[in-house]
């Protein structure tokens, strides 16, 4: 990134837990429901299927879905 002089933004490249056991860590120090983060238009967060198994589920970002739903027609 140094040879493009490209930067990331602080709150934008931080490191957090995501993943098949992030609630199960994050339960231990009592700290809630793994984080959700938002990439290419979805909010992907963590889930399970009814059977329990890992699952990692994708809603549309509403800010944009409405932004879209607004915008006139060419």
């Amino acid at each position: 990134m140094q040879k493009f002089q490209l930067e990331l933004h602080p709150e934008k490249g931080r490191l957090f837990e995501f993943g098949r056991h992030a609630a199960k860590n994050r339960k231990r120090p009592g700290l809630g429901k793994p984080e959700t983060f938002d990439f290419l238009g979805f909010m992907h967060l963590c889930g399970k299927t009814k059977k329990g198994r890992f699952l990692v589920l994708r809603q549309t970002v509403r800010k944009r879905m409405q932004a879209k739903l607004r915008r006139p027609i060419c």
